[in-house]
């Protein structure tokens, strides 16, 4: 039960590069050195429940003064704002390496450029856009299950790519996952993944949004898959981008199954 011991100050570590949020650094167990990030992707799906916990309570205030679509306005605006566009930022410049570059190194050097082009923007329009919209369908109840499943399962399948695939950069944020995770942290990660979805299901009295998790991981891991033939593995941004994709596609299926 080591990995249990290890879950409070490895969400710390966790929160700590996903958010803004002024997080301590939190002892090791065992060592006076910060863990990478490779070694923390159990705590993952823990750093997106904590995350979603400020935007949900907007979400459901909000949704008892304003329009719905307002209400979710702010929440998608407040966890960007926790995260510093981290994501956000990481899915645009995926998109502008993507589809303005024909060959690896060209896109590595656009994704590298913080200058945003129309493919970036295009990008960014819609995943708010389709987030805003799917998120202010739902009752103020579901949406703030939503919010929890979401951002938990999101920030869980960019471990996907720390586990499976390789860094496709020298340099950057390789240092802090280029040598993967044992199998053990990914099935731990996999499994408190699960089960958030399931007690987030069960609240919602709709089992069937238990979908939508299996969804966002699916739709993560066929990004990375793209980005494998692309760039030869993943990178910062990519990791940025898989989260997004994730955090859409979840939307998407519980404004279909819960709304």
């Amino acid at each position: 039960m080591e990995w249990l011991k290890k879950l409070v100050p490895d969400t710390v570590t966790a929160l700590r590069f996903f958010t803004r949020l002024p997080v301590p650094n939190a002892p090791q167990p065992g060592d006076n050195q910060p863990l990478k990030l490779n070694e923390v992707i159990a705590a993952f799906p823990l750093a997106g429940l904590i995350i979603a916990i400020l935007p949900a309570f907007v979400w459901y205030t909000g949704s008892q003064f304003f329009s719905s679509l307002l209400a979710a306005s702010l929440a998608i605006l407040l966890g960007t704002l926790i995260t510093g566009a981290l994501h956000e930022d990481g899915l645009a410049d995926s998109a502008d390496g993507l589809g303005g570059a024909t060959t690896k190194e060209r896109a590595l050097e656009i994704m590298r450029d913080s200058a945003i082009g129309t493919y970036g923007a295009t990008a960014l329009i819609f995943s708010f856009a389709i987030r805003i919209f799917a998120l202010a369908s739902l009752n103020p109840w579901l949406g703030v299950l939503a919010l929890f499943m979401t951002h938990s399962t999101a920030r869980a399948s960019i471990a996907i790519a720390i586990h499976t695939a390789q860094y496709a950069r020298k340099t950057g944020l390789g240092e802090s996952v280029r040598d993967g995770t044992a199998k053990d942290q990914f099935n731990i990660m996999l499994a408190i993944t699960l089960f958030i979805s399931l007690i987030i299901t069960l609240a919602s009295g709709n089992i069937a949004g238990i979908l939508a998790p299996a969804l966002g991981m699916f739709a993560a891991w066929l990004l990375l898959k793209w980005l494998i033939v692309r760039l030869g593995g993943y990178t910062g941004d990519g990791l940025g981008a898989m989260e997004q994709v994730s955090e859409i596609s979840i939307l998407i299926a519980l404004a279909a199954l819960w709304s």
